[in-house]
């Protein structure tokens, strides 16, 4: 009787212990590592995260992406709301950072002074760096401001130095470096080649933030035309074919160097190419070529009406 009720103990002590209070007493340690595990997870990647976001903000701030013009907007500036003293101001800064240049200072260097480039330098209160006892014949190339000789009521019929002179436009006029004689001696290419710096303001596009690639034109024009002069007759020409290769976009708001030199001449005609790019750069944002003519009657000028362009040029 022991016996049998020993063998019905038995099997009721070595019974396995059911699976559902296993998992009554076993479940939580697993579930608090489980939820540690995930908040750890979840920390981690906030960091990360956080962290990503931070760098991306501090460089895309330091180095905007090319796209940021066309995504955002922050360009329009009413002119209207300037006044005579702030535009004056914005034209110094301009004036200021267009020497602060490398490529500026080191044609300065190396160039003449003409009355125009001083005058519109010292009205800002610039410091040159330029030798101020140079002459004309012992210099590589001239400083020139173009324009600077228009009275103020017929520049208002010009274009590019009376319509688009202004803030968040042409602040100031182009700098413009023409090669002499000597320069051509010296460093090769012809008299008249010229280097051009210019500051683009941000009210200048056609695509916001995007300089007008018209605006593109009319510069490369203006340039072409400068160096041009120098191998035509009487130093007369008009535009008669102008083709430019958009390289790549032209942004807003920046400092640009146009070069341009004479290619060939023959008779009345003068062929010249150019690129457009930004100081320091070796990057062609757009390149140019061109076709200038010199008009039957343009002798005439001189004879007639007395009229010194080279002169006119180099003033």
């Amino acid at each position: 009787m022991l016996k049998g009720s020993g063998s019905a103990i038995r099997p009721v002590l070595s019974r396995p212990v059911p699976s559902c209070y296993s998992r009554l007493h076993t479940s939580r340690p697993s579930e608090n590592y489980s939820s540690r595990s995930s908040n750890r997870r979840a920390l981690f990647w906030l960091t990360l995260a956080t962290a990503t976001a931070g760098v991306g903000y501090i460089g895309g701030a330091k180095f905007p992406p090319p796209a940021i013009p066309f995504i955002f907007s922050p360009y329009a500036t009413n002119t209207k709301d300037v006044s005579d003293e702030q535009e004056f101001e914005a034209a110094r800064v301009v004036e200021k950072g267009l020497y602060e240049l490398p490529s500026v200072q080191t044609l300065v260097n190396h160039s003449y002074e003409t009355n125009s480039a001083r005058s519109v330098r010292e009205s800002f209160g610039i410091q040159s760096s330029a030798n101020l006892e140079m002459k004309a014949e012992d210099a590589d190339y001239l400083m020139i401001r173009p324009f600077t000789h228009i009275p103020k009521e017929r520049l208002i019929r010009q274009f590019t130095a009376g319509s688009l002179r202004g803030s968040d436009m042409f602040a100031t006029a182009p700098l413009v470096f023409s090669k002499t004689k000597r320069g051509a001696e010296h460093r090769g290419g012809r008299e008249g080649d010229t280097i051009a710096f210019v500051h683009v303001g941000k009210n200048m596009c056609g695509y916001e933030g995007v300089v007008h690639g018209g605006l593109i034109a009319t510069m490369f024009d203006e340039v072409l035309a400068r160096a041009a002069f120098y191998a035509l007759p009487s130093m007369v020409g008009v535009t008669a074919k102008l083709e430019i290769n958009y390289r790549k976009p032209t942004y807003a708001d920046r400092y640009f160097m146009l070069e341009s030199h004479v290619t060939d001449s023959e008779g009345r005609k003068a062929f010249v190419a150019g690129d457009l790019r930004e100081p320091g750069s070796h990057t062609a944002l757009a390149t140019a070529d061109a076709v200038f003519v010199e008009p039957k009657f343009a002798k005439y000028l001189t004879w007639v009406g007395g009229l010194n362009v080279r002169k006119l040029m180099e003033e």
